[in-house]
């Protein structure tokens, strides 16, 4: 429900009194806590610091205890965690999970103030921040360090601020649950009520207030000096800034909220990453942090080493070895809307560069699988064959779960099949195999998709393209990282157009292949390699090994590999010594997610050894795991011991990820609301939904206001100015409208409704670079959201400065 605040508690309310408003979101456990997320990042090189700062605020006379479900990039290593509270700052430390479960506990029942940070996922953590104060406010403050990716001559730093809802199969537990999520526990998936957050209720504010500053060095940013601000790209509106130094600050303007992933990409000189490098830490240039420092034996030798490989520039001459292709779409429920149009383009435009040379099958999953044609088996991509899988595709819509562990199942049984012979005698040699994966990975069952992918992987290439504001990056890059494959992240429409032809060359056969590293000078531990199975080489992709080494950080590595002509390449490397205590914190979560994969196999090893191994290096490296917590502990004693009755509880909702929407098949409740504009003014009531487990329906008429506040959303420009929505966003917008018009006519919407909407459609589809014509439309879709409408209508506000980052 929604109750106006006390006299009282309006005076008392933590924070700028000038921001309070007369109402307050309230459930059965109290006000929502969360009120400020702050992201800060310093990116030097190929890495990246990040602090991320949480703020919990309690607004009662009780003591509380918030939890709160939440993403971090999953390749970043936790090497700091620090609680503070009426200004007392409490440093954390990392422990056996079960162990720092029972401090936590212990030092709530005693009344004292604690938190606790558990990884359910790579990208998925729960914290618990217990007994805040009544009035009074707790800091969390997280420290990260995680890798730049590279690409293609560009750099991109991702920071993910949402968990989506995960499919979670199976059936579910009669049991308590073991988390505070809304998704019960199944036989398959045993925590999905640790990784299932509640959800914010459609067209509220956010009641976070979100600040995002990242800092690229000028060193990071030399290859791109003197180029335009065009280089820069990001998917949230942002400022930035250049320094006298030459270092770049790039904010994020206020009033964003947590629905999507936060990107940055920046583009790098073709001169910046043009030889094999190789970089050693020793040991000694290691700080503890959370850690204890002391030596592990899944961590043996005296320092660290990080080599980055870059591959030829070009190709060898000759021509392409015939490939096997099985392409897997992901159709179901969650891939609706704009994701579905995309995928089906990336899987159209990849099957159409194959030849006849090659062997192409094509599959649909979500709780079934589906293909075209009597069977699925690997044919000739002939251009009657491909043109029969181009129309086939374009028949595809989201529905259903995302069964993806038989999907996988069936498309290793298609290699496994002998299919049609190859059109020539000369594609009957040896054969490149490739599984395409398009998809936005929201399943919750991840060990059981890797376990099943390790096993029958083989010799076959994995390539994955992520679709998604929000995408599940942790089981993505876990796919790629276990098996030497490529992943590929695909925000938007837009960014599809961008990397399209990236895509679509990841299918040719790597330059080198068969990848080995030897020492020359330095001793290397093979068994210490992250990734154990190094990746192909291909154009424009980096690959980053990271080991461990004995002796003095002296010497150097050679690389070799086979080129696709048969040839042998060579690259050699000196060693640099860099004590920035980055490289050992990457290694060992590097490491920590192998031995995670290795534990979720659960064939030929001893679990609970393996177990140890996993705790001993997390704890020796103060990096966080799935095994581990980090934990603060206010050392004061209270002045009363209370009673477990006074402690409020309260899960913290998230926003519905950017793109989604509450679909009908989701069971909804409805309850009250009440909105007060002034204390004197009366109550409005209204009907809102959110996610929950009773089966009221979805109103159609509600589902076409959301869609026409999210096109408002999508048109509006970096800039923020009407001006600057170019001919790109204005086909977009016609597009999706034509969609609302089909929309409003199932959900049987007022006819005076439709006409407006349709005229305005008329207008801007003859005029399309009209401002005026533009400025109308957006008029009528707002008027059409109604209240989920922005509040400020951003096209008919003055332009803002021209300091903001293009990429409309």
């Amino acid at each position: 429900m929604i109750r106006v605040l006390t006299a009282d508690e309006l005076k008392n309310v933590v924070g700028d009194p000038s921001s309070a408003g007369f109402g307050a979101i309230e459930t059965a456990q109290g006000c929502l806590p969360l009120t400020a997320l702050d992201v800060d990042v310093q990116i030097e090189g190929l890495a990246a610091k990040t602090t991320v700062r949480q703020q919990f605020c309690n607004r009662f006379n009780d003591p509380l205890e918030a939890t709160y479900i939440f993403p971090l990039p999953p390749r970043a290593a936790v090497t700091g965690f620090r609680m503070t509270v009426n200004d007392q700052i409490v440093e954390g430390r990392i422990d056996e999970r079960g162990k720092a479960r029972e401090d936590y506990d212990t030092a709530i029942a005693e009344g004292r103030t604690a938190s606790i940070a558990e990884q359910e996922r790579a990208d998925v953590f729960t914290l618990r921040v217990g007994n805040i104060p009544p009035q009074s406010a707790a800091r969390i403050e997280l420290i990260l360090v995680a890798p730049v990716a590279i690409d293609s001559l560009e750099a991109t730093y991702r920071f993910p601020l949402v968990v989506a809802r995960r499919y979670c199969p199976g059936v579910a537990i009669e049991a308590e649950q073991v988390g505070d999520g809304i998704v019960a526990d199944t036989d398959l998936v045993p925590d999905a009520s640790r990784i299932s957050p509640p959800v914010l209720l459609p067209g509220f504010a956010s009641p976070v207030k979100l600040g995002i500053r990242v800092r690229i060095a000028a060193g990071a940013l030399a290859a791109a000096a003197g180029r335009a601000s065009g280089s820069l790209g990001c998917t949230l509106p942002a400022d930035e800034h250049r320094d006298g130094d030459g270092n770049l600050t790039i904010t994020v303007v206020p009033e964003q909220r947590l629905d999507r992933d936060f990107i940055l990409r920046w583009g790098i000189a073709a001169d910046a990453v043009t030889t094999t490098t190789l970089l050693v830490e020793p040991d000694a240039a290691r700080s503890a942090g959370l850690g204890t420092g002391k030596p592990a034996d899944e961590a043996p030798g005296d320092g660290t080493f990080s080599l980055v490989i870059v591959p030829p520039a070009k190709p060898a001459d000759g021509k392409q070895p015939p490939r096997d292709v099985v392409f897997m779409l992901d159709r179901s429920g969650s891939m609706g809307g704009w994701k579905i149009v995309a995928a089906r383009r990336a899987v159209a435009r990849m099957v159409d560069t194959l030849n006849a040379d090659d062997r192409v099958a094509v599959m649909a999953f979500d709780s079934s699988v589906e293909h075209s044609g009597r069977s699925l088996r690997l044919a000739p991509a002939t251009d009657g064959h491909r043109w029969s899988l181009l129309e086939w595709l374009g028949s595809i819509e989201a529905r259903g779960g995302t069964e993806l562990a038989a999907a996988f199942d069936a498309a290793f049984a298609v290699f496994q099949k002998p299919g049609a012979a190859p059109s020539t005698a000369s594609a009957a040699a040896t054969r490149n195999r490739v599984l395409v994966l398009v998809t936005d990975c929201q399943v919750g069952d991840e060990d059981r998709v890797i376990a099943n992918l390790l096993k029958e992987i083989g010799g076959i290439t994995l390539f994955v393209v992520g679709v998604d504001a929000a995408v599940n990056e942790g089981l993505l890059s876990r796919m790629a990282d276990s098996t030497g494959g490529m992943a590929e992240m695909v925000e938007s429409e837009e960014r599809l157009d961008d990397v399209m032809e990236r895509i679509q060359r990841r299918l040719a056969a790597p330059l080198v292949s068969d990848l080995g590293i030897s020492a020359v000078g330095l001793e290397i531990i093979p068994e210490s390699l992250v990734p154990a199975k190094l990746p192909n080489l291909v154009p424009g992709l980096p690959v980053v090994v990271r080991g461990r080494y004995r002796g003095r950080a002296a010497g150097g590595v050679r690389v070799e590999g086979r080129r696709s002509s048969g040839d042998i390449w060579k690259e050699a490397a000196e060693a640099q010594a860099v004590s920035t205590g980055c490289q050992s914190s990457l290694w060992a979560r590097g490491r920590l997610r192998a031995l995670e994969d290795r534990y979720s196999i659960g064939t030929g090893v001893d679990s609970e050894s393996l177990e140890k191994r996993i705790v001993d290096l997390s704890t020796a490296f103060g990096v966080l795991c799935r095994f581990t917590a980090v934990v603060a502990i206010d050392p004061r004693q209270p002045d009363r011991k209370p009673s477990p009755d006074e402690l409020r509880r309260i899960v913290q909702p998230v926003e519905i990820p950017f793109g989604k929407q509450p679909l009908p098949s989701v069971h909804m409740f409805d309850f009250g609301v009440r909105h007060f504009r002034d204390p004197s003014s009366p109550p409005l009531s209204a009907s809102a939904f959110s996610f929950a487990h009773r089966g009221v329906p979805t109103d159609p008429q509600w589902l076409v206001r959301i869609e026409a506040a999210s096109i408002l959303s999508k048109a509006r420009p970096r800039s923020g100015a009407i001006a600057d929505v170019n001919a790109r966003k204005v086909r977009a917008l016609l597009k999706a409208v034509l969609a609302l018009l089909k929309q409003m006519g199932s959900a049987r919407m007022p006819r005076d409704r439709i006409e407006t909407l349709a005229t305005a459609y008329g207008r801007l589809y003859a005029l399309p670079s009209d401002h005026a014509a533009i400025q109308a439309m957006l008029d009528v879709l707002a008027d059409i959201a109604g209240a989920l409408s922005v509040t400020d209508r951003w096209w008919q506000e003055a332009p803002v400065n021209s300091d903001v980052l293009p990429g409309s």
